[in-house]
């Protein structure tokens, strides 16, 4: 099922599976500005999954495509 909802920052955490371990402080950098240019908007959204969290009253989703977005 594929739907489109806002979640908290706090609810999201890097899946492990990611390749990507370590960046550039060039890339950041370039990630920082392009963020600052379009504001909060999100140009490209996140695909996420429900995780089992940490706190069992709050649901986690992991991260599994657009971590740097």
């Amino acid at each position: 099922m594929e739907e489109f909802v806002s979640l908290p920052v706090t609810t999201l955490r890097e899946s492990p599976m990611n390749p990507r371990k370590t960046f550039s402080e060039k890339a950041l950098a370039e990630l920082e500005r392009s963020v600052a240019e379009a504001g909060n908007k999100i140009l490209v959204p996140l695909q996420v999954r429900l995780v089992d969290g940490d706190i069992p009253e709050h649901d986690c989703y992991e991260i599994l495509a657009g971590a740097r977005r």
